[in-house]
Formats: structure tokens, C-alpha cells, sequence
């Protein structure tokens, strides 16, 4: 019997606080060049999206058992039984990567992007679980 994985993810990455910087450089470009209004209102919006993952810090991560896989992102957590998982299905494109849990029912699952893991860690979890993997 194989030990739960477990991965997770904090809204505050590294990615995060780089991009800050770089709303902290369009700022600077915005109020140097009086910048008109709707260009100062894209980059309010934009900054209220960045400013609630670093200061919320919402949590993404993926956990799989013997008897559940479970996936959340922000406050959403989905929870499916080992016993309806048919297939997990990875699809890789040029710069990412989409995962879905197929049901035996016939319907899937699409996990968030920040609850997946390194794919090479997904595919071990995943066959130390007994769960057969499909790429496409």
C-alpha cells in the first residue's frame, strides 16, 4: 500500500512577486508619461487580481490515496472516489500541460494548472496508486 501524495501550491510563487515587479515598472511608465484614464483602469484591475494572491495566498495542490484523488484551487475542492476514476489523461502542448480524471461514467474532471505537479512526479503518484495514465 503506497503512501498518500500530496503537492500544493501557494498563491504566492516566485512568479508572483516578479510580476509585482513588473506592475510596479508599468506604474512608474504610467505616471511618468501621464498615462489616460482606461490605461490606469486595465492596470487597477490587473492589480487587484495580483494583490489577492499575494494577499490571500490561495492554496492549489492534488492529493491521491488509495481511496480518493482529490484536487482543490482557491476555496473549490473537488473530491472523486478511486472507484469511478477509469483513466487520468495528460495532454502536452508546446509550454503546458492539461490534466483530466476520466470517470468510468464516461465524464472527466479538468485539474487547475497550479494543482498539477511536475508531470514526472504526477506519473510515478500515479502508478504507485494503481491509476493508468493516457498521453495525448
Amino acid at each position: 500500500m503506497p503512501n498518500a501524495f500530496h503537492y500544493e501550491e501557494a498563491g504566492r510563487r516566485p512568479v508572483s512577486w516578479a510580476a509585482l515587479a513588473v506592475f510596479v515598472f508599468l506604474f512608474w511608465i504610467a505616471w511618468t508619461y501621464d498615462a489616460p484614464w482606461f490605461i490606469w483602469a486595465i492596470w487597477l484591475a490587473s492589480f487587484a487580481m495580483l494583490a489577492y494572491l499575494l494577499i490571500a495566498n490561495p492554496k492549489s495542490g492534488l492529493l491521491i490515496t488509495d481511496r480518493v484523488i482529490e484536487h482543490w484551487a482557491g476555496r473549490k475542492r473537488t473530491r472523486i472516489e478511486r472507484s469511478k476514476v477509469s483513466h487520468v489523461e495528460i495532454e502536452e502542448f508546446s509550454e503546458s500541460t492539461y490534466v483530466s480524471i476520466h470517470l468510468k461514467d464516461g465524464s472527466k474532471d479538468a485539474l487547475f494548472s497550479g494543482s498539477v505537479p511536475p508531470i514526472p512526479r504526477l506519473e510515478t503518484a500515479l502508478r504507485d496508486h494503481g491509476i493508468a495514465t493516457v498521453r495525448t
